[in-house]
C-alpha cells in the first residue's frame, strides 16, 4: 500500500512538472539569452542581498506571475491580472473538479491523460460525469477567488475564432496550481 502511494505521488509529480512546463510555454514564450544565469533568488545565509533577477529579463510574454509557494508571496509580476485565453490550462480545473466529484478511483487514468497528454477526449469524458460540470468548474473558480477566470468548456479549445474555451490571468493560474498541488 505504501508503494502504491509512492507511485501515485511520483505520477502526480510528473503531471505537475508537465503542467509547469506548459505554464512556462504559455506565459514565458521567450526569455532573453542572458536569462537567469548567475543569479540566485535565495542567497546563502548572511550573504549579500541579491536584486530580483526577473527585473532584468527581456520578456515577450503577455503576462507573467512568479510565485514563491514556500514564502507565499509573489516574486515577479507583469500584467498578472490580465485576462487571457487559458487553452489547455483549462484542464487543470477539469481535473480538480472531477477529482472532487469523488470518482477518483475510476477516473485517475483519465485525469492523468487530461493533464499529462493534454487529452481533449479525456477532458470530455471527465466532464460527462456531471451534466453541470462547466458550472461546477466556474463555481470552484469563484470559491478559489479566481477573479479573472471563467470556463465555457472543459478542454479550453476555442469555441470560435473570437471566443476561447476558458479565460484567466497568470495570477489565477498560479492560485489554481497551488490549490491543485
Amino acid at each position: 500500500r505504501v508503494k502504491m502511494k509512492n507511485k501515485k505521488l511520483i505520477k502526480l509529480a510528473l503531471i505537475i512538472i508537465a503542467v509547469i512546463g506548459l505554464l512556462i510555454f504559455v506565459f514565458y514564450p521567450r526569455i532573453s539569452e542572458t536569462g537567469l544565469s548567475g543569479f540566485s533568488l535565495f542567497p546563502e545565509r548572511n550573504g549579500p542581498a541579491v536584486s530580483n533577477p526577473f527585473n532584468n529579463l527581456n520578456l515577450e510574454a503577455k503576462a507573467v506571475y512568479v510565485f514563491d509557494l514556500t514564502r507565499n508571496e509573489p516574486i515577479f509580476e507583469l500584467n498578472s491580472l490580465s485576462q487571457l485565453a487559458l487553452a489547455s490550462l483549462t484542464k487543470i480545473m477539469t481535473a480538480v473538479v472531477a477529482k472532487e466529484l469523488n470518482f477518483q478511483n475510476r477516473i485517475s487514468k483519465l485525469i492523468d491523460s487530461a493533464l499529462a497528454q493534454s487529452s481533449n477526449t479525456a477532458a470530455n469524458a471527465l466532464a460527462s460525469l456531471d451534466s453541470n460540470f462547466i458550472n461546477l468548474m466556474n463555481k470552484k473558480a469563484e470559491e478559489l477567488d479566481l477573479r479573472q477566470t471563467y470556463f465555457l468548456n472543459e478542454t479550453g479549445l476555442d469555441i470560435s475564432q473570437q471566443i476561447s474555451g476558458g479565460y484567466g490571468s497568470a495570477q489565477d493560474v498560479a492560485k489554481l496550481i497551488s490549490y491543485a498541488l
